[in-house]
């Protein structure tokens, strides 16, 4: 572990071959190069992941010792989903609150105050995201509704009680500080899409790529998510047929750094 790691990143990337999402191998590779490029530890995989292989991969995350010495932690997910949930590649998904949870001070100790980039590439309308190679036409079908999976008390424990999940959850009890010093950047608002292109990934991820590397030697965290969401919705309305009726993405922001805390992946330039 060198003393020039800026923190760690931790990628899921659902490959999802029962219902392929073209394009989002493309975008594991943009955001594991960029943040390799910004001195972050990089891992995680693109893979079919399960409800569980995400909790379970999350989990496992949080528990390496390595996080006491880093300052900052990524994590981003890219699967199917809809407005609150990740679907797993089989009959469940996970909520996105109980991943929150997860990287809380309590069940992620190393982290505690210290700033949280949360980065989610999904759909947040019920639609599957895709861009047709045809045109760059967007093609939405509906997803395909998933039981929210629950955690039992023991951290990777998952629990069926028949059809319904059994879920005691132990994390902070108040939801301000479960969620402190996080910022959540999410691909949509809710009944928006999510868009795809098969060869050269998500609007979002490529977003990012090109707003972090262009001023994160500047900007903080807040102004780079800004930035992203203006470049985002730009080429929604870039895409749009009709330009007074724009409803294509919006990518969701929410920042929880107490105060007025400014976060720069490269401290050190300030």
């Amino acid at each position: 572990m060198s003393e020039g790691i800026r923190g760690r990143v931790l990628i899921v990337s659902n490959a999802y071959s029962s219902s392929p999402r073209p394009g989002s191998e493309q975008d594991f590779n943009n955001l594991k190069i960029m943040f390799e490029r910004f001195h972050f530890d990089v891992v995680g995989e693109h893979k079919d992941y399960t409800a569980k292989d995400i909790c379970d991969t999350i989990i496992a995350e949080t528990k390496r010792p390595e996080h006491i010495i880093y300052g900052m932690f990524v994590l981003a997910i890219m699967s199917h989903g809809t407005d609150g949930l990740i679907h797993g590649n089989d009959d469940w998904s996970v909520r996105l609150h109980d991943i929150y949870g997860l990287l809380g001070g309590t069940k992620f100790p190393a982290m505690a105050h210290k700033p949280k980039l949360v980065i989610v590439q999904s759909c947040s309308d019920g639609l599957m995201d895709n861009i047709s190679a045809a045109g760059g036409e967007a093609r939405m079908k509906p997803a395909i509704p998933k039981n929210p999976i629950k955690l039992s008390t023991s951290d990777n424990e998952f629990r069926d009680a028949g059809n319904l999940p059994n879920y005691d959850a132990t994390e902070d009890q108040n939801v301000s500080l479960r969620r402190s010093h996080f910022l959540v950047l999410k691909s949509s608002l809710p009944e928006f899409g999510s868009m795809r292109h098969h060869r050269n990934g998500s609007w979002l991820i490529r977003a990012i790529v090109i707003m972090f590397s262009r001023y994160g030697h500047c900007a903080d965290l807040r102004q780079l998510a800004e930035y992203v969401r203006a470049q985002v919705e730009l080429k929604s309305i870039e895409k749009c047929v009709d330009k007074t009726k724009p409803k294509g993405q919006i990518p969701d922001i929410s920042c929880t750094f107490t105060g007025d805390r400014t976060v720069y992946l490269f401290p050190n330039c300030h």
